[in-house]
């Protein structure tokens, strides 16, 4: 039997991350009780640091890799408390990462952090959650680090 609704929550272990994650799962809910099919993402990048040398070393650290597993495993284990949640972690930026799971899963819907950021940094930085907006074929849903769920008065839910 296939599950309602197909969430996939994006997280880097930021509180931002977390309070979305807390808000995604009381909405999720909301809209689909327990008819639930999650995913907790995790897009590993490698390190590459910069110098004068024409070409770039891209270093491989494996502890940081093998520390940023457990914590999504550590996480994964925690939620499953409040709902069916499959970890995915994946080499890549998120970008790339989510597009490659939207194509593998097709989600209803990805949910992210985002926390308030200046003009400037905006402009010149952009976000990973803008990113996303931007080029992943799947409605997102950022969640301000401040946002808290209330309860849902009227809703009307529709896949294409």
């Amino acid at each position: 039997m296939s599950k309602e609704l197909k969430i996939v929550f994006a997280t880097d272990f930021t509180d931002a991350a977390d309070n979305a994650i807390q808000y995604g799962i009381d909405f999720s809910k909301a809209l689909a009780g327990n008819e639930l099919e999650c995913y907790l993402v995790h897009a590993y990048k490698h390190f590459v640091p910069y110098n004068n040398t024409p070409a770039i070393t891209v270093i491989e650290n494996e502890s940081l890799k093998e520390e940023l597993k457990t914590r999504l495993a550590e996480r994964s284990n925690e939620l499953q408390e409040l709902i069916d949640v499959t970890p995915i972690f994946k080499r890549g930026n998120v970008t790339e990462v989510l597009e490659e799971i939207v194509a593998d899963k097709a989600p209803d819907l990805i949910i992210m952090g985002t926390r308030e950021r200046s003009a400037f940094e905006r402009m010149t930085l952009g976000t990973h959650t803008a990113e996303v907006i931007k080029k992943v074929n799947c409605p997102v849903l950022a969640i301000p680090l401040e946002a808290e769920f209330k309860k849902l008065k009227n809703n009307i839910y529709s896949r294409l």
